[in-house]
């Protein structure tokens, strides 16, 4: 009961440090938006955890929606991946013939 508990508060917790930090100037719309989606997420897995699917399936609408508007507003997000990803290189292992 305590990890629902931790699941139902966090949410709150990282949508009021969001909106805070956003109205302080500390934070754009876009890592907002970032926040928000986690913070959904997290109100996911508790209303999962605690058998409550009307609000489960709200806070997934809403995680999809921040997450969508994280993904689509500003390039930097997109760069970073880019960035991150152009280190790892496709290694072809194949068994040897006589194996």
């Amino acid at each position: 009961m305590t990890i629902a508990l931790l699941f139902d508060l966090a949410p709150s917790a990282v949508i009021v440090a969001a909106v805070v930090h956003f109205w302080r100037g500390r934070v754009g719309k876009h890592q907002m938006d970032g926040w928000l989606a986690l913070a959904y997420a997290l109100s996911t897995v508790g209303n999962v955890i605690t058998h409550d699917r009307t609000w489960a399936g709200i806070s997934a609408g809403w995680c999809a929606v921040f997450a969508w508007l994280w993904w689509t507003s500003g390039d930097d997000t997109k760069r970073r991946l880019k960035k991150l990803t152009s280190g790892f290189r496709a290694v072809l292992r194949i068994a040897p013939k006589g194996a």
